[in-house]
């Protein structure tokens, strides 16, 4: 059978021979130098629904410098049977790792790291969440900066790394030359109250510290766990540093936990982890107004940048912009409409700037260019009394609304183009509908409504 023509201890040997005799002549001889503490750091994975991307978080935590470490994946109850499988084949990877899988029901991030965190006996432990991946460094900086520091906490800067380019950053491995894009600067409190300057979850942590501040908040549905964290830690007296360096890749470019949870909901869970003074009701008000105007530009910030990914995104964030009159408004979302193919919604607000227009704009000219009914199709539909809308109208007030219904599916079946009038009796009907009883009259009417203006 093929086997290597050394062993991996003649290999081993050889390479530090080579390191010695390269050394500079000064150095000192291995025995005269002090031992550095290395103190057992638990490396804590959590894991939901990615098990390809669990992979590339575990080769980074084989792959660390610091060698006593314990590999902590936490599987966050994952449903689907090929996340099951996956975990199933890779439970010997992870023991030959000197890991260990912990599978447990879904409790949402705060939960999967308590989890972890009841489990070891180690005095530091470390987060990585399953889709980001740690530069080889990451605990052997961490453990040295909190040994010289003494904090309870020590957290570090990440850099970038878009999704559809994940692959390629984590082969060439140089995540300390891109951007970082987030810098925390670990405080004050009085600045971490109102701006999480406290960095984000991949932070090492004294066991000892975190259980006695009763570890994570188990809030289902809410993210900003680790940021409520920090504030508790730091309101409790504890200290926390920031090391100024890149030292893990944080994935973005996909919808991620954080930003499918409520915005609203997050900051809520911060603001009740801020203890404020007995006759503190000032500062309580204006901790909520601060919360509350973050959230807006949060808000407006996250859809700016869903909708940059979008084809259509120079007219999307012009229509975002504030202080547009109404009818310019409505030009460029007849563009926007145009645009994205939607021409019955831009048949929709045509007609809404024509009854507001005060004569022809060039907008409406170019609608004409490729709307296929004739021009004249725009006017709208002058208000005549119609009596089958007062019989409608009898009906209903009558409450015979399956009869009404029926006459209003006729009506709409049969006019070319219905009267304003239409619409206020037809949502009269509507109301009156049993949705189970009148499901296959509800449908006839959505299907004469298919064709009309």
């Amino acid at each position: 059978a093929p086997r290597p023509a050394q062993s991996l201890e003649e290999i081993e040997r050889a390479w530090l021979d080579f390191h010695r005799q390269c050394g500079p002549a000064m150095a000192l001889p291995e025995s005269a130098l002090p031992p550095t503490p290395q103190p057992k750091v638990a490396f804590a994975i959590t894991h939901y629904e990615r098990p390809g991307k669990l992979v590339d978080a575990l080769i980074s935590a084989a792959r660390q410098t610091y060698p006593n470490l314990e590999i902590i994946v936490v599987d966050d109850g994952s449903a689907s049977e090929s996340a099951r499988q996956a975990l199933t084949q890779l439970e010997p990877f992870i023991a030959r790792a000197g890991g260990r899988l912990i599978r447990r029901e879904n409790g949402y991030l705060g939960a999967a790291r308590n989890t972890a965190l009841a489990v070891t006996d180690a005095p530091y432990i470390c987060f990585l969440d399953d889709d980001d991946y740690a530069l080889p460094e990451l605990i052997q900086t961490l453990v040295s900066a909190a040994l010289a520091t003494g904090a309870e906490v020590v957290n570090c800067l990440n850099v970038f790394m878009p999704e559809t380019k994940r692959a390629e950053v984590i082969a060439r491995g140089d995540g300390h030359h891109h951007k970082v894009c987030y810098v925390p600067i670990g405080g004050p409190l009085s600045v971490a109250a109102s701006e999480n300057c406290l960095g984000a979850a991949t932070a090492l942590i004294k066991t000892d510290a975190l259980r006695a501040i009763g570890g994570y908040t188990e809030l289902r549905g809410v993210g900003h766990e680790d940021y409520e964290l920090f504030l508790r830690m730091l309101q409790a007296g504890m200290c926390l540093e920031i090391v100024p360096r890149p030292l893990y890749l944080y994935e973005v470019g996909r919808p991620s936990m954080l930003s499918r949870t409520s915005l609203t909901r997050n900051f809520r869970r911060c603001f009740d982890a801020c203890r404020m003074p007995a006759d503190g009701a000032a500062s309580r008000d204006q901790l909520s107004l601060a919360l509350g105007k973050k959230v807006a530009i949060d808000a407006h910030n996250r859809l700016w940048w869903q909708y940059s990914l979008l084809p259509t995104a120079a007219l999307r964030h012009q229509a975002m912009a504030q202080g547009s009159s109404r009818e310019d408004t409505l030009a460029l979302l007849i563009k926007l409409a145009v645009a994205e193919s939607n021409q019955r919604l831009a048949l929709a607000f045509a007609e809404d700037l024509r009854s507001t227009s005060t004569g022809p704009s060039s907008d409406e000219e170019d609608m004409a260019a490729w709307h296929a009914p004739a021009p004249a199709a725009l006017a709208p539909t002058a208000k005549v009394y119609d009596p089958r809308l007062a019989d409608i109208r009898l009906e209903v007030g009558l409450g015979r609304g399956e009869i009404a219904l029926d006459r209003l599916v006729a009506l709409a079946g049969a006019a070319g183009a219905l009267p304003p009038e239409f619409f206020p009796v037809a949502l009269s009907v509507l109301r009156r509908c049993e949705p189970q009883r009148d499901q296959a009259r509800c449908r006839a009417l959505s299907a004469a409504l298919a064709g009309k203006r």
